[in-house]
Formats: C-alpha cells, sequence, structure tokens
C-alpha cells in the first residue's frame, strides 16, 4: 500500500514538471521561436531571442535526459519529429533543431532553423 500511494504521489508530482505549455507562452520565452525548457540555464550570455538572428543557443540542467525529453514531447508542436540514439534525443522543427545529451547532467543545444530579420524602425 505504502509503495502505491509512493508511486501515484511521484506521477501527481511529475505530471506538473511535464504540463504542456500554452502556445502564447512560447511567444513570451522565445519571442517565437523554439521553445527554452523551463528548469534550463543558460551556457553563454546571450538573450535567449537572439535564436530569431540564427544564433545557436545552449542550457544545461541537473534534470535527467528522459524528464527533459518528456517536457518537449509535451510542449513541442506536433509536427516535430523526434530521433534518439545512445542516451541522446534530436527534436527536428520547422523553428530549429533541439539536441538533448547528458554531459555533466544534461545539455540543451538550441539551433534555429532560419534567420528572421526585422525592419528597424524609422
Amino acid at each position: 500500500m505504502k509503495t502505491l500511494i509512493g508511486a501515484a504521489s511521484a506521477a501527481f508530482a511529475l505530471s506538473f514538471l511535464v504540463q504542456p505549455v500554452a502556445a502564447k507562452e512560447f511567444d513570451i520565452q522565445t519571442d517565437g521561436a523554439l521553445p527554452l525548457y523551463p528548469r534550463g540555464h543558460a551556457v553563454e550570455n546571450i538573450p535567449a531571442n537572439a535564436m530569431r538572428a540564427g544564433v545557436p543557443f545552449n542550457q544545461t540542467t541537473g534534470d535527467s535526459v528522459h524528464m527533459v525529453d518528456l517536457w518537449f514531447k509535451s510542449n513541442l508542436p506536433n509536427d516535430c519529429k523526434r530521433l534518439s540514439a545512445q542516451g541522446a534525443v534530436r527534436w527536428s522543427c520547422p523553428a530549429g533543431i533541439i539536441v538533448i545529451q547528458p554531459h555533466n547532467g544534461t545539455f540543451i543545444s538550441y539551433l534555429p532553423g532560419s534567420i528572421q530579420f526585422t525592419e528597424p524602425a524609422h
């Protein structure tokens, strides 16, 4: 009985970590580019919205590759394709590629699919 209650509690807690995020929140987090893992920490000192200019962006987290992959599975658009090999995962999306791999915890790389230019304000 204790094991069943413990498993149910763990599943309930996990459901909060892997909750889908509304599409509007993607725009707020990344200025319309790839969604960022919410428990990740930037490796470089560049803003996340630099991806719109074609700049790759990297995060690290203490969460497992599996946990990060579950979050992306729940939060990426349906037209993204998943490939896994040797403990790493790659998501290919119209907005770019996300690579999740084990390295001192988990290392997440965001590679934008295209550069989006905006007209300067006059």
